[in-house]
């Protein structure tokens, strides 16, 4: 009785598609499943802004002059400035305004006109897409200053997104792999 109470509920939410089985409800009242799926298509999108990327000049930092008439200061390069990371992430979330639920459940880019349905998908992209950022913004920016960051593959940015949203499991093809649901974070 509970569970058809629960799979009723995810159906009116509109979270739940008939690919994707209600497995547990977080705090914000998303399944586990739905959240992971949001959180996905959020860190293909990062992915695919990182391989779009053109390269830019260093931040040449050196505004000083000594005595001799030489500038002092640093030269910070592009790739680990801060600069890049507000850029990055600033756009990240309205980059998803045009994103919907495909035919077959997975996230894509929006072809043709808007509907109220298309809005709503696209308001609850960006709306998760706010909130993951909000809450690991300080360890995606120190990814996104680091090495690590050559690798703008989506497995390796999902890895660094989606671990406390998906859990331990991995998302293969767009699908989280089966497991227990995992605990909503407490509010603090």
């Amino acid at each position: 009785m509970v569970f058809l109470l629960l799979v009723s509920l995810c159906v009116a939410l509109g979270v739940l598609d008939a690919a994707v089985q209600c497995r547990g409800v977080t705090n914000r009242g998303v399944t586990d499943r739905a959240l992971c799926h949001r959180c996905t298509a959020i860190a293909v999108q990062l992915s695919s802004q990182l391989s779009d990327e053109l390269p830019r000049n260093d931040i040449d930092l050196r505004a000083r002059l000594s005595d001799s008439g030489v500038r002092e200061g640093k030269v910070i390069p592009y790739r680990r400035s801060e600069a890049r990371v507000d850029a990055l992430l600033d756009a990240l979330c309205p980059s998803l305004s045009k994103h919907t639920i495909g035919l077959d459940g997975a996230w894509v880019v929006r072809v043709g006109e808007e509907t109220p349905e298309h809005l709503h998908h696209a308001r609850t992209l960006m709306n998760t897409c706010v909130d993951i950022l909000h809450d690991e913004e300080d360890r995606i920016s120190a990814w996104l200053m680091s090495d690590a960051s050559e690798d703008p593959s989506p497995e390796a940015v999902s890895a660094l997104i989606c671990r406390g949203v998906c859990g331990d499991n991995e998302p293969a093809d767009g699908e989280p792999a089966d497991s227990e649901p995992v605990e909503p974070k407490p509010e603090l």
